[in-house]
């Protein structure tokens, strides 16, 4: 994927804001397997975060895209998981994404927990 003008994530006082990230296989490409796209996209956004000194633990929201909505209860399933209690406040939007292999894509407002 040719590199585009966004930050994964930039920081504001305790906020963290990321932008939308995806799920990419090692070599660039896409599972054709929505929970492999969303576990991959999850650990991208573990680490997006890390980086900006939060955790899934201080998400306070997020927007999922989705292009199935059949897909709706998997994602469910893996977000329940992979997210702690008290889940984030959550929009999920079923649309088209950029590229024809995308079927999942995240976007999160956390805060930073060490400063």
């Amino acid at each position: 994927m040719p590199a585009v003008p966004l930050s994964l994530h930039r920081t504001h006082q305790e906020l963290v804001f990321t932008s939308g990230l995806l799920g990419p296989e090692p070599d660039g490409t896409f599972s054709p397997s929505f929970g492999r796209q969303m576990e991959l996209a999850l650990e991208t956004l573990e680490t997006c975060l890390a980086s900006a000194g939060a955790s899934l633990q201080s998400v306070l929201k997020t927007t999922v895209f989705i292009v199935d909505r059949g897909d709706f209860p998997e994602m469910n399933e893996i977000y329940e998981r992979r997210f702690p209690q008290p889940w984030p406040a959550r929009s999920t939007i079923v649309t088209d994404l950029t590229l024809p292999d995308l079927l999942f894509e995240i976007e999160a407002i956390a805060y930073r927990v060490d400063g």
